[in-house]
């Protein structure tokens, strides 16, 4: 089977609309996404909707955690403000379809979908540490499961033993060996921070196998907009053109 994957929408509809009009084209079997559909942008009602339309199997990410009050840390004015933003404009619908998101799925026996990494939801996978304790955690709890697929750091990557490839700037497909394990991050929709502004997602390939990061264009500028006549921090609007 092959998989559209995508993460970190936050909001983003320009971006989703790109991003699933390729998925579309590709003729892919299913698309999963691993989270934070919202925060950030603009148009988290219109975004969730259409996961819900699509009928996308989704888990949470930590920005749909604060909306619900799963997690209630303390945080920066611009990101607490683009939460009660999202609050408010989501309805009672799209509430109770994001209660009902797991926070990790080992979905088809195929693969772990999880937003932070295996170990832990809201891990970001930054350092080595981070991908050999991933890597580990994967190998223990689901040992015949040879993929995980996690979003949360905005950052494509591919790791496994012996093996980094990070960033993916352009549309490049990546062979993948069953005999190994894997770290998938397709990078965000949404917010990419890789610096490259192109929204990023990808195609899993379960039968090649492969995994195929894709890199395209989208209306930064109509996004840009939409977040500033919403009100919310100029940083939100100003790093989609950045890609940071």
């Amino acid at each position: 089977m092959r998989f559209g994957v995508i993460s970190d929408v936050h909001g983003n509809w320009e971006a989703l609309q790109v991003a699933l009009a390729r998925l579309d084209g590709e003729r892919v079997d299913e698309i999963v996404c691993l989270g934070d559909v919202v925060g950030y942008g603009a148009d988290p009602l219109r975004c969730v909707q259409e996961i819900v339309d699509r009928k996308i199997v989704t888990i949470r990410g930590n920005h749909e955690r604060y909306v619900v009050g799963e997690i209630d840390d303390e945080l920066k004015d611009s990101t607490a403000q683009a939460i009660e933003y999202t609050r408010g404009q989501l309805k009672n619908e799209q509430y109770q379809v994001i209660e009902g998101w797991k926070n990790r799925l080992l979905h088809r026996d195929l693969f772990l979908m999880t937003h932070g990494s295996p170990r832990h939801k809201d891990e970001y996978v930054l350092t080595i540490d981070a991908v050999v304790g991933s890597l580990r955690a994967l190998q223990q709890e689901f040992p015949a499961c040879r993929v995980a697929l996690h979003g949360h750091t905005h950052l494509t990557s591919l790791f496994a033993p012996g093996q980094v490839v990070r960033p993916i700037h352009k549309t490049a497909e990546m062979p993948l060996d069953f005999s190994r394990v894997y770290l998938l991050n397709p990078g965000s929709v949404g917010q990419p921070r890789d610096h490259c502004p192109l929204t990023s997602f990808m195609i899993l390939d379960m039968d090649k196998p492969s995994a195929t990061y894709y890199r395209e264009e989208y209306d930064v500028a109509g996004a840009q907009k939409r977040i500033r006549e919403a009100g919310l921090a100029e940083k939100f609007a100003s790093r989609l053109a950045e890609g940071r």
